[in-house]
């Protein structure tokens, strides 16, 4: 039988536990609008950056290299993405409209 390695965190002071996942895709992102899939150990995050670096350690150009991610593939949910572009938006708006308070060179 083979050796399977197991991932274990901390994850709002419960222990999870999970097998590395194998159905993830080579080059894709397991986005169920909510939560994408580590392909490291198969567990769900609303963003995987943060994950990636801290539990893995690994910086996310590797992680991006061994998986077959690009740079245009975000490492965030859809549901986050929409949010932090919405937040963009909003933010590129306010200095529109309030050029006053940007710094002068």
């Amino acid at each position: 039988m083979d050796r399977t390695e197991l991932f274990v965190s901390r994850t709002g002071g419960l222990n999870i536990v999970a097998e590395p996942n194998t159905t993830i895709s080579y080059g894709r992102l397991d986005d169920d609008g909510e939560t994408v899939a580590c392909h490291e150990c198969g567990l769900r995050f609303r963003s995987l950056s943060r994950h990636i670096t801290h539990i893995h350690k690994i910086a996310i150009a590797v992680y991006r290299s061994k998986h077959g991610l690009s740079d245009e593939i975000p490492l965030c949910s859809t549901a986050v993405s929409a949010r932090m572009s919405r937040s963009g938006r909003r933010a590129r708006e306010w200095v529109r409209t309030h050029p006053e308070n940007l710094k002068q060179p």
